[in-house]
């Protein structure tokens, strides 16, 4: 049964992402023992976009409420990101469940943090593999009708101030497929500063956090 405080039922939510629209109606199990109010399984379209279902829940949660999810790398690919929704989490009074490293966000330690760090970037690792395997094997949704040595032209076009209207009637190309361009390549940029995250990086992240902790001791032995 969901806990209550002061007479204010506190919620459970359970939330994972999927790459493969396919696959998505076999995962949701593992949220079954811990008689979540509500699962989400969001689907990821790249990297570098919004989830909207986890920004749903981020709104929805009050002190007392808990989050559950399969692994760090659903809230967020980028350490940055997610080093950001732990420390609102944690100050908001929010529990965060992660049930691949186990870590309880409320009563972690620098080294459970440290740890469940570290597995975030290995699954961010074998994550952004999966996706650029999707990419590279779905069928092309939209070909574009600019070349790549004609797009460094419009590129440079548009960088000097002209608009996409202008860019377009010089170089007779439609509007959209400027749009395509420019779009495909934030997308492709995103991933790429998907980085893995270094034992200094992961040392810095955890120093945002709000809870006061010896960081630089507890992690030097991470991996």
């Amino acid at each position: 049964m969901t806990p209550t405080s002061w007479g204010i039922r506190q919620l459970i939510y359970g939330y994972c992402t999927q790459l493969d629209t396919d696959a998505a109606m076999h995962i949701g199990n593992e949220f079954v023992p811990h008689d979540c109010d509500r699962v989400v399984v969001e689907r990821i379209q790249s990297p570098s976009r919004a989830r909207s279902e986890l920004a749903g829940i981020l709104s929805a949660c009050k002190e007392g409420d808990k989050i559950i999810v399969r692994q760090l790398s659903d809230l967020s690919w980028r350490l940055p990101d997610l080093i950001t929704t732990l420390e609102s989490l944690s100050k908001r009074g929010i529990e965060l469940v992660d049930l691949s490293s186990g870590l309880r966000l409320q009563d972690a330690t620098a080294a459970d943090l440290c740890s469940a760090l570290a597995k975030h970037s290995q699954a961010v690792m074998q994550l952004r593999s999966v996706y650029n395997h999707l990419q590279t094997n779905k069928p092309v949704g939209r070909p574009s009708e600019i070349s790549d040595e004609q797009w460094k032209d419009i590129k440079d076009d548009l960088v000097q101030g002209k608009s996409v209207k202008d860019a377009a009637e010089k170089w007779k190309v439609k509007p959209q497929a400027i749009y395509y361009r420019r779009r495909r390549d934030a997308e492709e940029a995103a991933t790429s500063r998907e980085q893995d995250p270094r034992q200094g990086d992961i040392e810095y992240y955890l120093k945002l956090l709000s809870q006061p902790r010896n960081v630089d001791s507890e992690c030097s032995t991470l991996p």
